[in-house]
This record gives C-alpha cells, sequence and structure tokens, in this order.
C-alpha cells in the first residue's frame, strides 16, 4: 500500500514539474539572452508557441506517462518522464526554429 501511495506521490509531482517546464525554459533562455536577434514580429509567434504548444505537448505526455503503472522496468521511467521532457524537447524545438527564422 505504501508503494502504491509514493507511485501517485511520484507521478504528481513529476507531472506538476512538467506543466511548467517549456515555459520556465522560455523565461530562462530569454533571461541569459539566447535569441536577442530574434524582431519584434517573430517574438510573438515565439512566445505563442511556446506558451500555447507547451501545454498541449504536455497533456500528450501526461497521457504516456499513465504507462508508468503498466510498465515495468527501465521503460516505466522513461514513461514517467515524458511530461517533462516533451514538453522540453518541444519549447527548444520552437526556440531554435524561430532563432533559425530570424537570419
Amino acid at each position: 500500500m505504501g508503494r502504491i501511495i509514493l507511485n501517485i506521490v511520484i507521478f504528481i509531482v513529476v507531472n506538476a514539474v512538467g506543466a511548467f517546464a517549456g515555459p520556465f525554459l522560455y523565461e530562462i533562455a530569454a533571461i541569459l539572452h539566447f535569441f536577442p536577434h530574434v524582431p519584434d514580429s517573430l517574438q510573438h509567434g515565439l512566445s505563442r508557441m511556446v506558451f500555447v504548444g507547451t501545454p498541449l505537448v504536455f497533456i500528450l505526455g501526461l497521457i504516456v506517462s499513465i504507462g508508468f503503472f503498466i510498465a515495468r522496468g527501465e521503460k516505466r521511467f522513461w514513461l514517467l518522464g515524458a511530461p517533462v521532457y516533451l514538453p522540453l524537447l518541444f519549447a527548444a524545438l520552437v526556440m531554435v526554429y524561430f532563432s533559425f527564422a530570424a537570419i
């Protein structure tokens, strides 16, 4: 019984972290000036893609992470981490795309 509760708590914590992973990456990149040459006309599209697209990718990761309760072995931890690494990957790819689109 204690192991089931621990798995549920870990599941909730990882999904809570994943919900803010993409926007957090965007804010850190903005603070550190990783995309300073993106013009204002593209900046709106960049922020819209990150703040609107990332939650959709998070929902996909959330659905995938339910497999954490079904799978066994190492695969189970990859499924659990999906709500974190999928939005991070999506946000990073969007930022790279808009950085090169500005050139």
